[in-house]
């Protein structure tokens, strides 16, 4: 038995200590690192034939709840956003066959709830 496709790696910046589900699963703390050991995992990934979906876009490391039992909050400008939680996900785009993602801008629905993109256009 094998597999082909891999729910992974994981490009969230571990930006919250206190975060119970990305913790250990980031690469770190510092975007480009992250965005770089993520590429280099993908590749090898990839080399032994099986595809890779990285996660959680836009960002899942500065929440402070397991989403899977909770629903979480993160309340920052769509700037900060852009700048760190999506920063790699951005810089691998060419690298990944498939990104995982929620409609997260929707409080309704999904895994975290980003109020601020609500309005965003």
């Amino acid at each position: 038995m094998g597999f082909n496709w891999n729910f992974a790696p994981v490009l969230d910046v571990n930006n919250n200590p206190r975060n119970p589900v990305i913790s250990d699963r980031s690469f770190g703390e510092d975007p480009s690192r992250v965005a770089a050991l993520g590429a280099a995992w993908a590749q090898g990934s990839l080399s032994e034939g099986v595809a890779v979906c990285a996660k959680h876009f836009p960002g899942h490391g500065d929440t402070a709840l397991d989403s899977h039992h909770a629903l979480p909050t993160v309340d920052k400008p769509l700037s900060v956003l852009e700048a760190l939680e999506s920063s790699p996900f951005r810089a691998t785009l060419r690298d990944m066959p498939s990104i995982m993602t929620a409609p997260y801008c929707l409080s309704s629905t999904g895994h975290v709830v980003l109020p601020r993109c609500q309005n965003a256009s």
